[in-house]
């Protein structure tokens, strides 16, 4: 369906909302001469890039779309794109037509490394708390589980992190894939991010490995000391929900500024 209805509209964003989806709103502002659609068309688009009602069609809106896929990825600001129909590929209508673009962003953002069984159920807490959740892993049939059907799903080499993931000062970081090498690459890339919180599930003697690795890397103790390992509050957690009840209750600390 193109041509959608407001009512059609919001009941969509809401959908987006309450799934905690990121999404940029696409709406025609000023047109002017012969265009595809006037002021006030609208085009929502997701995450995966699928699009619901439309700012046009052709060229134009596929330079839309890429706009805004490019705004979800980096976390961008709002966009204005001007278009003139007459120049060349743009098409022959004539006229010309402003599009703005308004990213929808989650304020809670959180990046999970790894889909073992405490992710599945740190997932299930986070879904409740107003995260934007984001699971990473190269092992697709633990991606696919229904556990993770809300998540923003990466399925890729942990070698690929820097092309694949961004974040910025509001980003919550946890690591807990299934090896321990993994555990320190994932680390030693994402400490030379933006974060807000970097969490590693771990013992006490994974800690001073992980410490080893990093100052090897050249990492200062100040850089170091800002992961928490092991992650979560000490309450004497052992099954994956204990683990992930310790982890949620320590984010909610940080949040709370009790952190």
């Amino acid at each position: 369906m193109d041509f959608i209805g407001l009512d059609e509209f919001l009941k969509k964003i809401n959908e987006l909302n309450q799934n905690k989806n990121e999404f940029v709103l696409c709406t025609v502002v000023d047109s002017s001469g012969s265009t595809p659609r006037k002021s006030g068309a609208k085009m929502i688009v997701t995450q995966s890039c699928e699009t619901f009602g439309t700012v046009g069609g052709g060229i134009v809106e596929s330079e839309v779309i890429n706009k805004a896929g490019e705004m979800l990825k980096d976390r961008l600001p709002n966009q204005l794109m001007k278009f003139e129909l007459n120049e060349k590929g743009k098409g022959v209508c004539g006229g010309s037509m402003t599009v703005f673009l308004e990213g929808f962003y989650s304020n809670n953002r959180i990046i999970i490394f790894g889909a073992g069984h405490v992710s599945e159920a740190v997932c299930d807490l986070l879904k409740k708390m107003d995260y934007h959740i984001t699971v990473f892993d190269n092992r697709e049939e633990r991606l696919m589980l229904p556990s993770f059907s809300y998540c923003e799903r990466i399925c890729a080499g942990y070698e690929k992190i820097e092309e694949k993931i961004t974040s910025n000062e509001n980003t919550d970081i946890l690591i807990m894939t299934p090896n321990h090498q993994y555990d320190f690459e994932v680390a030693e890339k994402m400490l030379r991010k933006k974060y807000r919180f970097l969490g590693l599930m771990g013992s006490k003697k994974k800690k001073m490995e992980l410490i080893n690795y990093l100052k090897q890397r050249g990492f200062s103790d100040v850089e170091i000391n800002r992961i928490h390992i092991p992650v979560g509050l000490p309450i004497g957690s052992s099954t994956p929900y204990e683990i992930a009840i310790s982890i949620a209750a320590e984010l909610i600390s940080l949040k709370s500024g009790r952190r």
